[in-house]
């Protein structure tokens, strides 16, 4: 029986039902189980969800390499919004012309100034449900930046919907069936 392509947000409770145990990060020299990651992005993400976050919506996040940028973007899909990854420590001039042309809900990092809605980046989600959230896919696994050519700003926002085919281990075209 074949699954075909299926919501990208499902990756990790896929691999946490398979494998509860195996490591899908090591962090500090500890690894952090597929079933933990996916109780922590489920918990991240009703807490994007409480700052207003939705299918659809940019969410740019500027944290460091660590657990709390893979449950950020993992929380991200399983909402079905779309992560707009920018370097932790970019330049603020550039931040601000990339988050006037993203216009996100919200900015997951180090907050940028007024008039951004922000979480800041030791925020915890601790106290939010870890309850699985119900299937959704982003319409756009990415919105990423690049400076180009001029040295200015752009977004460049990827067609391919987050969807996989989890029997094949990639990326599936197309929407989610």
């Amino acid at each position: 029986m074949s699954i075909g392509r299926v919501a990208l947000s499902t990756i990790l409770t896929h691999h946490a039902r398979r494998s509860p145990g195996r490591a899908a990060l090591i962090v500090d020299e500890r690894p952090v189980s597929y079933e933990a990651l996916d109780v922590s992005t489920n918990r991240r993400a009703r807490m994007l969800a409480a700052h207003g976050v939705a299918q659809g919506d940019f969410v740019t996040v500027a944290l460091p390499n660590g657990q709390a940028f893979y449950e950020t973007v993992f929380a991200i899909w399983k909402l079905g919004a779309i992560p707009n990854i920018v370097a932790a420590k970019l330049a603020r001039p550039e931040m601000e012309a990339i988050l006037d042309i993203v216009r996100p809900r919200l900015f997951v990092g180090v907050p940028p100034g007024p008039g951004v809605p922000a979480l800041g980046e030791g925020a915890s989600p601790e106290g939010y449900s870890a309850e699985a959230l119900p299937e959704v896919v982003s319409p756009h696994w990415k919105a990423m930046t690049s400076g180009g050519s001029t040295g200015r700003p752009k977004v460049i926002v990827d067609a391919m919907p987050a969807a996989w085919n989890p029997e094949e281990g990639s990326w599936a075209s197309g929407p989610a069936t």
